[in-house]
């Protein structure tokens, strides 16, 4: 069974390359009628980014611009780790 399920999969990979998925082509290309966006939302997660226990977003960007990602409860919570010194 084994043998069999290898043989398989041996074969199925020799048909990769040839049917132009790793199809490499060197050269220039000129696009014409194309649209430069320069205005990308970003959003740099240490974590997953749908997961709400894991995520811990550091930086987020909208149109290109940086947004502030602290606030009054960040602030706060920042002074009194300071003041009883558990940072």
């Amino acid at each position: 069974m084994l043998i069999l399920f290898m043989s398989t999969t041996s074969i199925a990979q020799k048909t990769f390359p040839v049917n132009g998925v790793a199809d490499v082509k060197d050269g220039c290309y000129a696009f014409t009628n194309a649209t430069i966006v320069k205005d990308a939302n970003l959003v740099i997660s240490s974590g997953d980014i749908l997961d709400m226990k894991s995520n811990n977003i550091s930086h987020a960007f909208i149109q290109g611009r940086q947004i502030d990602m602290s606030n009054k409860q960040s602030q706060l919570n920042d002074k009194y780790k300071t003041k009883y010194g558990i940072k």
